[in-house]
């Protein structure tokens, strides 16, 4: 796979995390409601988008460092466990625990973002695909940029567009479980990496 093709990939993957409510731009419309400001909408969606990117920062830079201290096959299998087991853990676990409220400052709206890009295993279902890839700071620094903007690109658009046009009572009875969408693809992304490793 080329860095084009990966990068590609990177931004896919940025646009689909995006588009996933829980990873916050459901809480953007919420604070957009809440304060009746655009203004308000748009800095939580920047806001967002910085914790989510220091989320995945932290995940790529630690894989591209491990890479070079610990055999690859080691790292790779580290993977594999990753995302099986955070797969599994989204698959089974019951409800949505939220501490944040529609009156938190933006530092807790970043701050709750880190944590929700983290626990959900953002910035692991990145590493498959840097497999191939030179470990190295450019490179590490081009795909978490890529990957940032497709998050606020898709974010941004699904916040726009439910604040412009959609009322919250509505979204709520017309939801889509993408958390189960996510659980399964970490799932298959963590079992298509391992047959890739075995074969």
């Amino acid at each position: 796979m080329t860095l084009t093709h990966t990068l590609l990939i990177i931004f896919g993957l940025g646009l689909y995390h995006g588009i996933n409510p829980a990873m916050g731009w459901l809480l953007a419309t919420s604070l957009g409601f809440q304060r009746k400001s655009t203004k308000a909408l748009f800095v939580a969606l920047v806001v967002l988008t910085l914790g989510h990117l220091l989320s995945i920062t932290m995940v790529v830079l630690g894989y591209m460092e491990l890479q070079k201290i610990i055999p690859k096959p080691i790292v790779e299998w580290t993977v594999v466990f990753l995302l099986l087991t955070c797969g599994t853990y989204h698959l089974l676990r019951k409800g949505h625990r939220s501490w944040l409220g529609l009156q938190s400052s933006y530092l807790s709206v970043g701050f709750w973002s880190f944590l929700i890009a983290t626990a959900h295993g953002a910035g692991v279902m990145l590493l498959p695909f840097l497999a191939d890839t030179e470990p190295t700071f450019p490179v590490s620094a081009l795909v978490i940029i890529i990957h940032s903007l497709g998050y606020l690109l898709t974010s941004s658009l699904a916040a726009v567009f439910i604040y412009s046009t959609v009322n919250l009572k509505l979204l709520k009875k017309s939801w889509i479980n993408f958390d189960l969408i996510w659980a399964y693809s970490l799932l298959l992304t963590g079992a298509f990496f391992a047959l890739f490793l075995i074969v």
